[in-house]
């Protein structure tokens, strides 16, 4: 028992020699910054061993030793609230706890030292010489070389725009693309990664005024020595301080020609040069530049040879055996710009074609007229007449015949030859000998008893032959001329010619169209006459539903019309027109239908003539037994049968009717006269 005393007495000792010892450190201490924050983490092995917790130590140049006290659990710690760009020297002990207020330490580990990185505001500045009216020259000058970038924000009145740029330590960055005239804020930070540093105190800068806006050039005036320039400007107007307006005769080397005012909006060049073109371009300039505006080609107009006269005519009023008048339209002056401004009238004379034409008059530049005196009857009078402008340049001659009073000679030697067109109707060409100069127009007229002659055709003077165009077979024709002065009166005629006759070449063509219309108890008759050749036309009437025909009545040539007064109320009567000729008949036109409903009287169907035929321009109607004035229809129809005028007119016994009808293009027509009642037809022939 005492020898056990011993034993745990000794026991007990070495125990508590043992409990007295401190306890071992921790290993493997490390630790880094926690991204570019204000803290560290630190990591360790605990050590083998009792032991009660840790004590962590850290200091730096700038921030004075502090400590941590954590539990023996941990293996870890997060450091917060430490200095930026400065280094910290970390260790750490573990402890035992001997009694409350005695601690047993451990040995410190090996000190691991940390930089805490921070970024520092970088210094931006303007170098005011490379500001420009689009563009600023920004410095960046940065004493951290931790970061990786820097963020620019660029504000113009509220919208910020954020510009990225690399590292560096001294960086020159041109801002482009800048509003003018604009005040602009700015302010840079450095970046580490994606974390940001703090901002730049603000820099403030404004861009220069931008180049000057371009003119808008244009010419309304090219006269031969002045033109006229004028611009717009489209905006910002007050950015310009001065005009230059330049000028090149090859597009390509300008020089200055003047500095208009700035309150100037046009330019009057007075040394333009005549018939040249001259090239034009205003440029504005401020202290950023200047701005050409689009370059104007102008050709300034040459002096012209004045107009010549238009329009001479010899004033059939004012005529004599030994005088003409002669009138005449000056030309058009331009008055603007005084190209063609007429000084003088020349008046020059040949009479009867002999020689060459001499000076009569030296007029005044408004003369209209001259008197040309003592001159001989019937006396062929050439008239040239010329204009001179105030620079000397002739216009061309217009040229006017006329002859004294007198009435022209009578044609001679008419002859008329038979021919074909080329679709094989027939035709007389009509010519003669002129034994006049002085005769105003022809006159060809026709008959078919060598008695009664009707007009054909009115003609030009100088015109020596004449196509009747509507002669019909079997039929004689006489021909005769004479010639006509508008102030003199007429020829006497030319011999008269013939008789001529076309023989029928085969029966006639059928008439077509035919019309049966009821009027006041009886039937009119209406149709179309598609032929020259017939000599008669045959109309016929059935009362049997066309199983038997019976005569009505034989017409003459060319009648388009009958009325049937052979009728009878509530009968229903079929009628045909048949044409014939030496030859034979032709077929049956259409079939015409009409019923009988009642009786009554029917007006008369009149007869009319219509001349010239041919015709060239306008037809005259001439009603021959009307005996009060009517309202009549009047159709012309061409050869298809298609209507090309219809007209309203009205008739009497006592005036004649003129119908224009220079739009209907040459050939056969058929003219139709109605009132409702009774219709008519005649064809003519337009030229």
């Amino acid at each position: 028992m005492k020898k056990f005393l011993i034993l745990f007495t000794c026991f007990l000792a070495y125990f508590n020699s043992y409990s007295q010892l401190p306890p071992a450190p921790p290993s493997a201490l490390a630790g880094s910054q926690v991204g570019l924050t204000n803290s560290i983490n630190l990591t360790w092995t605990a050590p083998v061993g009792p032991f009660d917790g840790y004590k962590v130590y850290f200091s730096s140049p700038g921030d004075p030793l502090d400590s941590a006290k954590i539990a023996s659990s941990a293996t870890a710690l997060n450091i917060s609230g430490l200095l930026f760009n400065e280094t910290y020297t970390i260790y750490m002990k573990s402890y035992k706890l001997k009694a409350p207020s005695d601690t047993l330490r451990s040995t410190a580990t090996p000190s691991v030292n940390i930089l805490i990185i921070g970024l520092v505001a970088p210094s931006p500045s303007v170098d005011l010489s490379l500001v420009t009216h689009n563009s600023i020259g920004l410095r960046i000058d940065d004493t951290s070389p931790y970061e990786s970038g820097f963020d620019i924000e660029l504000n113009e009145n509220g919208n910020s725009t954020i510009l990225t740029e690399n590292a560096g330590v001294s960086i020159y960055r041109p801002l482009n693309g800048l509003k003018a005239k604009t005040s602009y804020s700015i302010r840079v930070r450095a970046k580490g990664n994606s974390t940001p540093g703090p901002w730049s105190p603000l820099i403030y800068v404004s861009t220069k005024v931008g180049l000057p806006p371009a003119p808008v050039l244009s010419s309304d005036l090219n006269c031969p020595t002045l033109i006229h320039l004028k611009w717009t400007i489209p905006s910002r107007s007050e950015d310009i301080e001065e005009y230059i307006l330049k000028k090149s005769f090859d597009n390509a080397t300008f020089f200055d020609l003047d500095k208009p005012a700035l309150a100037a909006t046009d330019y009057y060049d007075q040394a333009a040069v005549p018939g040249q073109t001259q090239y034009y371009a205003l440029f504005t300039r401020n202290s950023t530049g200047s701005t050409p505006s689009n370059s104007v080609a102008v050709t300034a107009l040459a002096y012209v040879n004045p107009n010549p006269p238009t329009n001479p005519i010899s004033d059939q009023s004012n005529k004599s055996n030994n005088h003409l008048t002669i009138r005449w339209t000056n030309g058009a002056e331009d008055l603007n710009c005084r190209t063609n401004i007429r000084t003088n009238t020349y008046v020059l004379i040949k009479i009867n074609n002999i020689g060459n034409y001499v000076e009569y008059a030296n007029l005044p530049g408004p003369a209209g007229s001259v008197k040309i005196s003592n001159l001989k009857p019937k006396d062929i009078v050439d008239v040239s007449i010329f204009s001179v402008s105030d620079k000397g340049k002739f216009s061309s001659s217009v040229f006017i015949r006329d002859t004294t009073a007198g009435p022209p000679y009578p044609p001679t030697n008419p002859i008329a030859v038979l021919y074909y067109d080329a679709l094989g109707n027939p035709a007389f060409d009509v010519s003669w000998k002129d034994n006049s100069k002085d005769e105003d127009y022809f006159i060809v007229e026709r008959s078919i008893d060598n008695k009664n002659f009707t007009e054909l055709g009115k003609i030009k003077m100088d015109l020596v032959s004449f196509k009747d165009l509507t002669p019909e077979e079997a039929t004689l024709y006489y021909y005769r001329i004479k010639a006509g002065s508008n102030t003199e009166g007429e020829s006497a005629y030319s011999p008269i010619i013939g008789p001529f006759i076309i023989n029928p070449s085969k029966a006639p063509n059928p008439a077509y169209g035919l019309k049966a219309i009821e009027n006041s108890g009886k039937v009119n008759l209406v149709w179309y006459d598609d032929s020259k050749r017939e000599e008669n036309y045959i109309i016929e009437k059935s009362l049997d539903s066309g199983a038997n025909y019976s005569l009505v009545a034989t017409l003459g040539k060319n009648v388009t019309s009958y009325t049937d007064e052979n009728v009878s109320s509530g009968k229903t009567y079929l009628y045909r027109v048949i044409a014939k000729n030496a030859i034979g008949a032709s077929a049956n036109s259409n079939i015409a239908s009409v019923k009988m409903s009642g009786t009554g009287s029917v007006q008369s169907p009149i007869s009319f003539s219509i001349y010239p035929n041919p015709a060239f321009e306008m037809i005259s109607i001439k009603s021959e037994e009307l005996k009060v004035e009517s309202v009549y229809t009047l159709k012309i129809f061409d050869r298809n049968n298609r209507q090309v005028l219809s007209k309203v007119i009205k008739l009497n016994n006592t005036e004649t009717l003129e119908i224009p009808i220079n739009n209907l293009g040459q050939g056969l027509y058929n003219v139709v006269l109605s009132n409702g009642e009774t219709s008519l037809t005649k064809k003519i022939f337009k030229y």
